[in-house]
């Protein structure tokens, strides 16, 4: 079996720079350029990117205009119904890929697998509030197997054979938020694995602002009943998921302390993480008004 072709799915919302630095990442694959294609998604609404692919020549793009903003599942739905290859990747504008990537999803591929393959990921920027914000989501995946089975429900970078969606269907574009999380969780009902390949990491450029970071928070928590609602097996947004919270909140805390050089700087991130966990309770409350 030769090397399987691959669209990449770019979904893209007014940003600029890190745009250009996930294109420069894919322009430095270990992978022929005739072997995969980007599909850049514009959901800004206003056709920002189409100036920036340009210099971007190299690689086989195409570019989708959405004439609104439909949010990051409309966006991605978008590529993946104008796919041409039979697997597709689904990366966001402000990843930043080794050089790795696509040829790691061509060797767990190789062999025919109707299951999903993720990555983990660390901030781009390691300022403090990044590796603050990193620790609270991080996927606490610390086994030294290279495919870990994931229990956590996010597809950040993720790759999977067009075949699953024909099975599993397009993502839910009445989540504005968390459309990934669904998505998973709607995998694991039709009984499709979601594997972390633990050997390779994905940079990510995370918000470092601690508001919007708040509000990003907040918006998660407020699906969580309606994930519930939707998955009951799955998902348990009360009483067990605000012990859940307090439990994430130490982990996260404990994480911070340990990869802190400096233990002021760590003490004095707990409070941050504090503040992340009850926007996202809070938002838990709210949405189960």
């Amino acid at each position: 079996m030769g090397l399987i072709k691959i669209s990449v799915i770019l979904p893209t919302h007014s940003r600029p720079e890190q745009l250009k630095d996930c294109l420069r990442s894919l322009l430095k694959q270990e992978y022929p350029l005739s072997h995969f294609e980007v599909i850049v998604v514009d959901d800004s609404g206003t056709h920002y990117a189409r100036h920036l692919l340009r210099e971007f020549r190299e690689l086989s793009l195409r570019y989708i205009p959405h004439d609104r903003n439909k949010g990051v599942a409309a966006a991605r739905n978008t590529g993946i119904q104008n796919a041409r290859y039979p697997y597709v990747a689904l990366l966001e504008d402000d990843l930043v890929l080794p050089p790795e990537y696509l040829l790691t999803i061509h060797n767990y591929f190789r062999l025919p697998r109707l299951s999903v393959l993720r990555f983990r990921v660390n901030p781009v920027r390691r300022s403090f509030w990044a590796r603050v914000n990193q620790n609270y989501i991080s996927d606490a995946a610390k086994t030294h197997e290279r495919y870990e089975l994931s229990d956590l429900p996010v597809l950040t970078a993720c790759a999977l054979p067009i075949e699953l969606v024909h099975k599993a269907g397009l993502l839910n574009e009445g989540f504005l938020r968390c459309s990934d999380t669904e998505y998973a969780l709607r995998l694991r009902k039709h009984g499709i694995s979601i594997h972390v390949y633990t050997g390779l990491t994905v940079q990510h450029a995370h918000r470092t602002r601690f508001l919007e970071s708040l509000r990003q928070k907040y918006a998660w928590g407020t699906h969580i009943p309606k994930l519930h609602r939707m998955y009951p097996e799955y998902v348990h947004p009360q009483p067990r998921a605000y012990l859940y919270y307090v439990k994430r909140l130490f982990t996260a805390s404990a994480d911070q302390m340990l990869h802190e050089k400096n233990f002021i700087r760590a003490f004095l991130s707990l409070p941050s993480l504090f503040l992340l966990n009850a926007a996202w309770t809070l938002g838990v409350f709210r949405g189960t008004q």
